[in-house]
């Protein structure tokens, strides 16, 4: 199954009401088919099955089409299929989880290519890690810092601290909701690993009110 054939399955699907609100949710900046998840999962799983034995490669362009599409739900089958096939990934990955993060950003694709996909690239290819996490901290698109500073949402007790810190510091002024709030889910979820290093964090550091709220909301 192409891309094309999936988004016609998409398109026909009998009970597509869920449309507008969808859209409205997104405050009217995306496009959807109108499929609630668990419809769009079962949809989609010929396609992924099919994809998940192919190749990095051949599986990197089909993400990269599904992309271009204008349909979100078929942006959220890119971020699954890319992720089903982890252990195949390449160097090259990474230019599409750059490409991803960069294109028509809004939280629901970037929180999962920032904290899932991104967060195993690096694992994977930790050579890449400091060149690319510094360009994305300082870079002028906020939702790359968001980025950096979600990238280690799943890792624990392999959390590096260091990392945590420099990707929060030049943000801490930021009136910018999404990385406040960004700030504040990294500290509250390293929190469930090291509450004190997460407390004595807060208090050297002047946090926005809601980073600082969310950091500490479970302490």
């Amino acid at each position: 199954m192409s891309p094309a054939e999936l988004r016609g399955l998409f398109g026909s699907y009998p009970d597509l009401s869920k449309k507008a609100s969808m859209e409205a949710y997104m405050k009217n900046r995306f496009v959807f088919a109108g499929l609630p998840n668990p419809v769009r999962k079962a949809l989609q799983k010929e396609f992924t099955d099919y994809w998940k034995q192919r190749s990095e490669a051949e599986v990197r362009i089909v993400v990269y089409e599904l992309w271009q599409m204008p349909e979100r739900e078929l942006r959220y089958t890119a971020i699954e299929l890319l992720y089903a096939i982890r252990r195949k990934w390449t160097q090259e990955t990474l230019e599409f989880i750059e490409y991803a993060i960069g294109t028509d950003a809004w939280w629901d694709t970037v929180d999962s290519l920032a904290g899932k996909c991104a967060g195993v690239y690096f694992q994977s290819f930790p050579g890449f890690k400091a060149q690319t996490l510094e360009r994305w901290i300082a870079s002028p698109d906020f939702w790359f810092n968001r980025s950096a500073i979600l990238h280690q949402l799943a890792y624990k007790k392999q959390t590096d601290t260091g990392w945590l810190e420099k990707s929060i510091l030049p943000h801490t002024g930021s009136g910018e909701f999404f990385l406040q709030k960004a700030i504040g889910w990294a500290l509250r979820q390293y929190a469930r690993t090291d509450a004190l290093w997460v407390t004595r964090f807060c208090d050297r550091h002047t946090l926005k009110p809601l980073s600082r709220r969310e950091a500490l909301k479970h302490l």
